[in-house]
């Protein structure tokens, strides 16, 4: 079974035989995947809405997996089997995922492995981890017409909070052989804004100290 890059990258970051639950599954795609691939003990296929849910079921019978994948209707993390161990929240806007990670706040400790990934304010992402209880423990970067960044992290009572530098750049995307690629695209997209702007522009000091900033990281990068 075929996923893309994005898809494939989330379901990279699921550990061997655990119980899985993909929130906003849509079509079923990671967990179909894993249950095909005889990588995971059992997974919940959820959507708040039944028509991603039909779609779900027909792609669970098309692979034969209906034995391991079960699709059921429910908001967020509400209704989940309490037997899952690793959840994925992927392909929505932080607000959403901020939403649905605080409506189940209780619930967060006792996972695993919570896999993330959010279309945009992904900044915002880490800065909600870093306030709270909680350690990135592993990050990637896929390109798929845009540079999508995952996150996975756990609770952790002895967690640390993140530098500003941290929230904005990750934490371990550093290791990712994308990193560099992805700092240079950051830098193409403030140099298109710097040239739309006058020099007396009341945000251009801002875009330029973020030019600079991002000129730091590519140093670094470099060094690695």
């Amino acid at each position: 079974m075929m996923l893309s890059k994005r898809l494939q990258a989330i379901a990279s970051c699921v550990d061997e035989d655990v119980i899985l639950a993909d929130i906003g599954s849509d079509h079923a795609y990671i967990p179909c995947a894993l249950a095909k691939a005889k990588m995971i003990k059992k997974a919940y296929a959820c959507d708040v809405n039944e028509g991603p849910l039909e779609n779900a079921r027909k792609m669970i019978a098309r692979y034969g997996v209906g034995e391991k994948v079960e699709a059921i209707r429910c908001n967020g993390l509400a209704g989940i089997g309490e037997d899952t161990e690793e959840i994925i929240i992927a392909g929505m806007g932080f607000d959403t995922i901020q939403t649905i990670l605080e409506n189940s706040y209780e619930k967060l400790r006792h996972y695993k492995k919570i896999i993330v990934q959010s279309n945009h304010d992904v900044k915002r992402l880490r800065e909600w981890i870093s306030e709270r209880p909680f350690t990135i423990i592993e990050e990637k970067l896929v390109w798929e017409g845009f540079y999508y960044q995952i996150i996975c992290f756990r609770f952790d009572e002895n967690a640390k909070k993140l530098s500003e530098d941290a929230c904005e750049y990750g934490v371990l995307l550093q290791e990712d052989p994308l990193y560099p690629a992805f700092l240079g695209h950051q830098m193409k997209k403030i140099d298109e804004i710097l040239e739309q702007l006058s020099p007396k522009h009341e945000k251009y000091t801002l875009f330029q100290q973020k030019r600079d900033q991002i000129l730091r990281k590519i140093a670094e990068a470099n060094k690695l």
